[in-house]
Parts: C-alpha cells; sequence; structure tokens
C-alpha cells in the first residue's frame, strides 16, 4: 500500500468539504484507503490539525469530533471555533 503526506490529506480533505461541506478524520481516512493508501486515524488527525493551525482548514468542536470545513481557525478559551 502506499504512505500518506500533508499534500495528499489536503487535497483529499478539500475534495470531500467541497462535495459534503464538512469532512471528519474518519471521512479522509476512509476515503484514502479506498484509493489504496495506508493509513490510520492518528495519522490524518495529525495533518488535519496541521492545516487548520496554518489556515487552510478550519475545525469546530463537537463532543469528541472535530468537523473540518474551509478557512482559518479562532481559539477561543478551552475551544475552537468555526471563523466563518
Amino acid at each position: 500500500m502506499k504512505s500518506i503526506n500533508e499534500t495528499l490529506v489536503k487535497e483529499v480533505a478539500i475534495e470531500l468539504i467541497s462535495k459534503d461541506k464538512v469532512t471528519t478524520t474518519l471521512d479522509v481516512k476512509s476515503h484514502l484507503r479506498g484509493l489504496g493508501y495506508w493509513t490510520n486515524q492518528e495519522e490524518v488527525s495529525i495533518y488535519l490539525k496541521n492545516l487548520a493551525d496554518t489556515g487552510v482548514l478550519s475545525f469546530t468542536q463537537t463532543g469528541p469530533y472535530r468537523l473540518y470545513t474551509l478557512g482559518p481557525t479562532n481559539l477561543t478559551g478551552d475551544s475552537y471555533v468555526d471563523n466563518q
């Protein structure tokens, strides 16, 4: 199986967000595996958080899950909120 990198994760996340308006680490991991890449949810989570930290993506914390969308994230208190 092929390995992943941040560029690939970014492309898949943006594709899924464009289609569904939002994505999760599970969605991205499943899509990548369907394309023949080996990954786990922890690895995808690290890449998606890096993309949020650099402003490419944003996320909203909903309980134990993060819902990723396009755009920067603002840190407010102990949780992240969507900046859009």
